[in-house]
């Protein structure tokens, strides 16, 4: 005779606490379940769906909070299932969970004017933050992408990139700040004695994340403005759409493989008519 479903959690939660868990997690794990027996005392009838188990799961529930639900409960079942309970159709496959749809919260991003950006630069006092400063926004680099740059990265008019799963691509540049990289390149390489050096160092060591968004954050203070590294990236994107550039070339730059992506960075303004093709492409004037 089969334990029941009640019972049968009350073990299952013992069992949780005697595999190391913390207790919150194991509380979580308990009060999911609970609410899953109190609403579908049979869910291997009424949860027999992956539609059945997402309705249920969000249902007055965000996105995270659902999922984490239906984990939970699928943990259970399959618990269940190996002391002689049906096993929900949707839980026999251990790798596919059904998971509710997490909408992104972005919160509405200000880009700032090129000239804003560009004049930030420019009063920079510090040459390796200038260059730094001047990549990132050039490029449109991520955060590691900054990082991970060698000297030997550095061409004539391009850089190459080493993005996101190991995926390579070249970035053209303007002369503008082609100009102040060839010139750092040359200063790292005199320093280094090989091309295989890291672009930024601090104390010889390869720059990092919180040394990248300390200098962002003083260089913004300068010209009134919040920024952050990847508001830099933002204004790279949204610049070069409103200097006409195509999405699908866009798309490209920035390393995206899918270009729903790229629109999540753009932030388009009426006035995009007099905006050079570069969003750096006025630094000579």
């Amino acid at each position: 005779m089969r334990e029941p479903l009640s019972n049968l959690a009350k073990t299952w939660m013992d069992n949780l606490r005697y595999s190391g868990l913390r207790d919150r997690t194991c509380h979580e794990h308990g009060l999911s379940v609970l609410l899953m027996l109190k609403e579908h005392p049979e869910p291997y009838k009424t949860l027999a769906t992956e539609d059945q188990v997402l309705q249920w799961a969000s249902t007055g529930r965000e996105g995270q909070g659902a999922n984490r639900l239906i984990l939970h409960t699928f943990r259970f079942m399959g618990y269940a299932s190996r002391h002689g309970w049906p096993c929900c159709p949707w839980a026999n496959d251990q790798r596919r969970i059904p998971r509710v749809r997490v909408g992104a919260r972005r919160k509405l991003v200000t880009v700032p004017d090129k000239e804003v950006i560009q004049s930030m630069i420019q009063q920079e006092p510090r040459i390796i933050n200038t260059v730094l400063l001047t990549a990132m926004y050039a490029c449109g680099l991520r955060l590691n992408e900054v990082i991970d740059l060698n000297i030997i990265d550095l061409r004539l008019n391009h850089v190459k990139i080493h993005g996101k799963g190991g995926k390579e691509r070249l970035i053209p540049i303007p002369f503008q700040a082609s100009k102040a990289l060839t010139a750092w390149a040359a200063h790292r390489l005199i320093e280094t004695l090989g091309e295989d050096g890291p672009m930024f160092t601090i104390h010889d060591k390869r720059i990092k994340k919180f040394h990248i968004a300390a200098i962002c954050r003083e260089a913004g203070k300068r010209v009134n403005i919040k920024l952050n590294p990847h508001l830099l990236r933002h204004s790279y994107a949204t610049h070069l759409l409103q200097a006409g550039l195509p999405i699908t070339k866009l798309s490209g730059l920035m390393g995206h493989t899918n270009i729903s992506t790229t629109w999540g960075y753009i932030h388009l303004t009426p006035d995009a008519e007099d905006v050079a093709m570069h969003p750096m492409g006025g630094m000579d004037d």
